[in-house]
């Protein structure tokens, strides 16, 4: 397919998005987002996970949900606002798939300890989209990184997983990855501990059609080189 036949088929559809003023760009997409924790230890393979099912929503559309978690400092009231004011899509990930030596296992959650460890270094993200009505096309790389350092986030777990709460919420610098982190108080067989039960990523709507030529498979042989 030409770069002038493509631009055209792209073209078609978001003048058909227009016409359809109640319907986000967003939802025009299927999702798809790979999820690796990458060690410090560089021989060690990271840990990934394939996110499907993802669910898109407008930012405008979730306002009570991210005022209230700047109001439970979460984070800050000022970033809770911010967020607001940009033209942001939030992707939510129902379905994870444990990838494994070229097996994928299907978990409810990924239930992965963050703290108290030392070895992880960060954990970072790549988006894959394509058009709804084009089941058959490939999924896309689309230019935007998401990357959440573990000395930023365990920070946030020590100021505040002495609370009572039963989950908390961390987030990296930009505000582009969002964790949903479960507290898990000490008991009698196991002591005080925070895993990772899901994951939410704020994609700018302006990046919805800024694609790459990078593919899933690459994605997958990348991490594969840190052994």
């Amino acid at each position: 397919m030409s770069c002038k036949t493509r631009k055209s088929i792209v073209m078609q559809r978001l003048r058909r998005r227009l016409t359809l003023k109640s319907e986000p760009l967003a939802d025009q997409f299927e999702f798809r987002v790979y999820v690796a924790f990458v060690f410090k230890d560089s021989k060690k393979l990271p840990i990934l996970y394939r996110a499907t099912d993802i669910v898109p929503v407008m930012t405008s559309n979730y306002e009570s949900t991210i005022m209230k978690a700047a109001e439970e400092s979460m984070f800050s009231i000022d970033n809770g606002k911010n967020l607001l004011d940009k033209d942001t899509v939030q992707l939510h990930a129902s379905t994870y798939h444990h990838l494994h030596e070229g097996v994928s296992t299907s978990v409810p959650s990924m239930n992965f300890l963050l703290w108290p460890r030392k070895d992880i270094d960060h954990i970072t993200c790549a988006v894959f989209s394509r058009w709804k009505d084009d089941p058959g096309a490939t999924f896309q790389h689309i230019q935007q990184e998401f990357r959440i350092y573990a000395q930023d986030y365990e920070w946030q777990i020590m100021q505040t997983s002495h609370q009572q709460s039963s989950e908390m919420m961390v987030y990296n610098a930009d505000n582009s990855v969002f964790l949903l982190v479960q507290n898990n108080h000490a008991s009698e067989k196991r002591p005080h501990h925070c895993t990772l039960s899901s994951l939410c990523l704020f994609l700018p709507q302006s990046k919805l059609l800024l694609w790459d030529t990078t593919t899933e498979d690459d994605i997958v042989r990348s991490f594969a080189k840190y052994t």
